[in-house]
């Protein structure tokens, strides 16, 4: 009898999926997690002129695969890029992340001289990242590897509670860190270490500078526009 249940059964998810009848509804919340990094970096990085927003991250190569592959299956999927019909607005004022952002405000003054010594810098990850301490004395050495091990718990801990606390999949906590690097990166003062989306180092140009690199860069690809239509 269960053998003929488990029969019909298997049948039927087999029609509906050939039908496409089942309805997929996936939903990320990346535009809220981007205003809410947003938001959280400008309180905690006071008095730093704010930069161009950085450009929006392409679709990952798992998302590319999944649009390709459920048309072939006949499933009829709403991906994130659909918006729900009312805006979801994320919980970033708990007790647990007020208390992280006092601690990574009352941090950012010990950190300035060592971001204006080049000793660290901010990674695509979201996290601080040691960089030129060679110069630095053994007392400064100590200070800035104890200090970059306490800023990276609290971001770990604010990326965490951030996901936690708005019932997001913990999966989704690595994306929460790279949305909150682009924040960080953009309250990096000229001349501070920023890691690309590449995984370059460099170290962060006047906006006159990038200014003129995005005009130079947009001529060359006209150029070659010009050289293909001959």
């Amino acid at each position: 009898m269960r053998s003929l249940l488990s029969q019909r059964v298997w049948i039927l998810t087999t029609a509906c999926i050939a039908l496409g009848c089942i309805n997929i509804s996936i939903y990320s919340p990346e535009a809220e997690v981007r205003e809410a990094a947003e938001e959280i970096v400008d309180e905690v990085r006071p008095e730093v002129p704010p930069q161009e927003p950085a450009p929006a991250a392409s679709p990952g190569a798992s998302e590319k695969t999944s649009g390709a592959v459920w048309p072939l299956l006949g499933i009829k999927a709403a991906y994130a890029e659909e918006k729900p019909d009312k805006k979801i607005e994320l919980d970033v004022k708990s007790p647990v992340i007020k208390k992280i952002k006092e601690t990574l405000k009352a941090r950012y003054a010990k950190l300035i001289p060592f971001y204006e010594k080049g000793a660290v810098g901010e990674g695509k990850d979201g996290y601080l990242a040691l960089r030129e301490t060679d110069s630095l004395s053994l007392k400064e050495k100590r200070d800035v590897q104890a200090l970059v091990t306490q800023e990276n718990e609290d971001r770990k801990n604010l990326y965490t509670e951030i996901v936690k606390s708005n019932g997001i999949e913990e999966v989704y906590i690595e994306r929460v860190g790279r949305l909150f690097s682009q924040e960080w990166q953009k309250k990096s003062k000229t001349g501070w270490w920023i890691e690309s989306a590449e995984g370059k180092w460099e170290k962060k140009p006047k906006e006159e500078k990038k200014k003129e690199e995005k005009k130079t860069e947009k001529k060359e690809g006209e150029k070659e526009k010009g050289k293909d239509a001959q």
